[in-house]
C-alpha cells in the first residue's frame, strides 16, 4: 500500500467542478496517534524474552508505510535503529525470521566490534536525517540505571535532542518481583531508577499472561501515557515469531485492565 496522503491537498467535486481544498496547515503531533507524541523520549520495557523487538520493529515497518498501528493513526518520518545491546548479525536474523527485507529498517550498529559512544551515534542520526529512533538497549547507555543521577543526565541529554525535532522509543529491563508482588500502576514495572519513567512520556511495558510457563506465546502490553487515557492490549506470536496485539478500540469493550484506569494529566 502506498503512502497515506490524508495530510495533503484532497481533490472534491463541487457544483460540477473539480475543487482542490487545501492540505492541513497543523503539524502532526504524533508518531502514533495517542501512543508515542512527538519530540518526547518514551520507553518500551520488558525482559529479554518479552518481545520487544518482534512487536516493534513489525509495528514499525507498518507505522513507515502509513499504515495504522494497534488501530492508531500513523504519522511517519525519517527513521532509524540503533542497535545498542546486540551484534548487528542478530538484528538481521531476528527481521529475517519474521520475513522483513534488511532494506525496510535502517539500523546504526552500536554493540561489539561497532560500539561507539553516545555522541558518535547521535552524529550518526543527525547525518542519516532521522526523525524517530528506536534505540535497542538504551538503559545500556548507563552504566547504573539504579543510579538517580546517572540516568538523569542521559534522559537530559537526549530530551535536549528530542526538543530540536528528535523522538525516541528505548528498550529498557523490567523490575524482578517476588512471588506475588505486584506494582499499583505499570509505570513501576520500568527497571532501576524511578527517574526512568518520572522523567519520560509513553510508557510501554510488555509482559507475558502467564509467567510460569516460558512456552506460551500470550503477552499484554500495558500502554501508560502520561496526556491520555492509558490502556492494555493483548496479543501473541504468529508463526514468524511476530508479537501481534489486537486493535485498542476493537478490544477496549471486551478487555479491561486494572491498570487502564491510569492516565496522568
Amino acid at each position: 500500500m502506498g503512502p497515506d496522503h490524508s495530510n495533503g491537498p484532497s481533490v472534491k467535486l463541487w457544483n460540477g467542478s473539480l475543487v482542490t481544498e487545501p492540505a492541513e496547515t497543523t503539524s502532526p503531533k504524533f508518531i502514533i496517534d495517542r501512543l508515542l507524541p512527538i519530540n518526547r523520549v518514551h520507553l518500551l520495557a520488558g525482559i529479554s524474552s518479552a518481545g520487544k523487538s518482534r512487536f516493534a520493529l513489525p509495528a514499525l515497518v507498518m507505522w513507515h508505510a502509513c499504515l495504522p498501528v494497534m488501530g492508531l493513526r500513523s504519522w511517519p518520518v525519517p527513521w532509524c535503529v540503533v542497535c545498542g545491546d546486540r551484534p548487528i548479525a542478530d538484528a538481521h536474523d531476528t527481521l529475517n525470521s519474521m520475513g522483513i527485507p534488511l532494506s525496510e529498517v535502517p539500523i546504526i550498529p552500536a554493540f561489539g566490534k561497532n560500539n561507539k559512544p553516545f555522541f558518535r551515534i547521535m552524529e550518526e542520526i543527525k547525518d542519516g536525517g532521522y526523525e524517530f529512533v528506536f534505540w535497542e538497549g538504551f538503559d545500556m547507555l548507563v552504566k547504573n540505571p539504579n543510579n538517580p543521577n546517572e540516568v538523569k543526565e542521559l534522559l537530559s541529554d537526549v530530551t535536549a535532542y528530542c526538543e530540536e525535532g528528535l523522538t525516541v522509543l528505548g528498550t529498557v529491563g523490567v523490575a524482578k518481583l517476588k512471588p506475588h508482588e505486584i506494582y499499583q500502576n505499570p509505570r513501576q514495572l520500568v527497571a532501576g531508577s524511578s527517574i526512568w519513567e518520572r522523567a519520560t512520556s509513553s510508557n510501554l511495558i510488555i509482559v507475558p499472561t502467564n509467567a510460569l510457563d516460558i512456552g506460551d506465546k500470550g503477552r499484554l502490553l500495558y500502554c501508560s501515557l502520561k496526556n491520555s487515557p492509558s490502556f492494555s492490549v493483548t496479543g501473541s506470536f504468529d508463526d514468524k515469531g511476530i508479537l501481534v496485539f489486537k486493535d485498542h478500540d476493537a478490544q477496549k469493550k471486551e478487555f479491561r485492565s486494572r491498570f487502564d484506569k491510569f492516565g496522568e494529566a
